[in-house]
This record gives C-alpha cells, sequence and structure tokens, in this order.
C-alpha cells in the first residue's frame, strides 16, 4: 500500500537537491491514484460502519440492485467529508497521469501523428470524466439514484476509452497482455446484469460483493501494468 505514493515524494525530494534530474513515470500517479482509492474506501466503511450502520443494512442502492456496492460506504456523513477530499486528490493524480501520458506518447519516435491525436483526445475525455466523477458526492444516492449512479459509470465508459488509447499507443508486443487482460474485464458488466436481476439469489450478490472488494484491494497495485 501507498508504494507509488512513496516512490512520487522520493523523486519530488530528489529534485530539490539535483534540478539537472527531471524523471517522470506516468503509471506512478495513476497508482498512487488507486492507492488513494483503497485508503479512502477502508476509511469510509469503517466510518459508516461505527456511525451509520444503519446506511449499510438499508439504502437506495441496495434495495435498486439487492447488495451493497462498494460506493455505500461513503455516500452517507460522516464518511462523505472525508472521502471527498481524497477523491480530489485521485482526481489531480490521475489528471497527472492523463497529462503525462500524452507527453509521453508525443515524444515517442515512431509513433504517427493519427495515434498521437487519438491518445490526445482520449486523455482529455478520461481527465474530464475523471473530474465530473466527483458529482457522486454531490448528488445523493437517495434524492436522484440514477444521477448518483450516472456519475460513476460515465467514469468507466471513458476509463475504457482510455484503456483502449492506450493499447493503440503501445508497441504490439505488449498487445497479447493486454488482450487477456480486457477479457478477464469483459464479463463482469455481464455478470452485474444477471446479478442484478429482481430474482437473484441474495447469496450470488452477497459473493458478488465480496469479489468486489477483493477485486479493489488487489487491483490497486496492478493499476498501472496494462498501460505503456
Amino acid at each position: 500500500m501507498v508504494l507509488a505514493l512513496a516512490e512520487i515524494l522520493r523523486r519530488a525530494v530528489e529534485v530539490q537537491y539535483d534540478h539537472n534530474m527531471v524523471s517522470y513515470r506516468p503509471e506512478l500517479y495513476a497508482s498512487a491514484g488507486g492507492e488513494l482509492l483503497v485508503v479512502a474506501m477502508l476509511l469510509s466503511w469503517a466510518l459508516t460502519a461505527v456511525y451509520r450502520p444503519d446506511t449499510i443494512a438499508s439504502n437506495p442502492l441496495q434495495d435498486r440492485v439487492g447488495y451493497n456496492n462498494l460506493c455505500v460506504g461513503w455516500d452517507m456523513a460522516p464518511a462523505r467529508y472525508v472521502a471527498a477530499p481524497l477523491f480530489g486528490l485521485i482526481i489531480w493524480f490521475e489528471n497527472r497521469y492523463m497529462m503525462l501520458d500524452f507527453w509521453r506518447a508525443s515524444l515517442t519516435p515512431g509513433l504517427s501523428k493519427v495515434k498521437e491525436n487519438i491518445v490526445l483526445v482520449a486523455n482529455f475525455l478520461n481527465a474530464v470524466s475523471w473530474t465530473f466523477a466527483c458529482l457522486i458526492f454531490v448528488i445523493q444516492a437517495d434524492e436522484w439514484p440514477a444521477g448518483h449512479t450516472a456519475a460513476f459509470v460515465q467514469k468507466v465508459v471513458f476509463g475504457y476509452i482510455a484503456y483502449v488509447a492506450n493499447f493503440i499507443e503501445t508497441d504490439e508486443s505488449t498487445h497479447r497482455t493486454f488482450r487477456l487482460l480486457l477479457l478477464c474485464i469483459r464479463p463482469v458488466p455481464v455478470l452485474r446484469r444477471i446479478d442484478e436481476h429482481p430474482r437473484a439469489n441474495p447469496v450470488v450478490r452477497d459473493c458478488r460483493f465480496r469479489l468486489l472488494v477483493v477485486r479493489l484491494l488487489g487491483c490497486a497495485g496492478l493499476h498501472a501494468p496494462p498501460r505503456p
């Protein structure tokens, strides 16, 4: 945990002593965003479990889909007062990654202008999408569930576009691994649709939630490898 954050801080300190040494690794910023997301989730669920256990037992999202998704932990105060500022930092790190990734693409020898423009557009859209994602803390789930959900779903869509752009940007030798990762990710929306059916088995829904927790905690450290 917080390995990327520590590395970013270490490099920042080194630059203070040697101004001629400026080295950026874009993936560190994406990984730092993932690490902060895990920290925000853990703190939020701990606060909600202590101060608002009734929210975990019953909430608008659970009424709609039949189980608690991970966002339930930070939907109510006091957890949201901690998660929202942390999410602002996450947005900064993710947008910083998008900027550095485009700089790298523009400096990559042999990368065509068309591919460079694809990376530019995809990264810009994803950066804007991350900014709009903070609406999950503005639009209350109990006041407008559809708007609250849309603020998150749009991030999934534009995040996928950014990953596809990375696929276009990277060397073809990395494509086989990337296709395997996409193959693993692709069934997730299908499983979600099956599991959100009104007659879905409650045990299956519970297992689905536990799987999401493992996926979040496990994939935070793997946030960078699919990228160039």
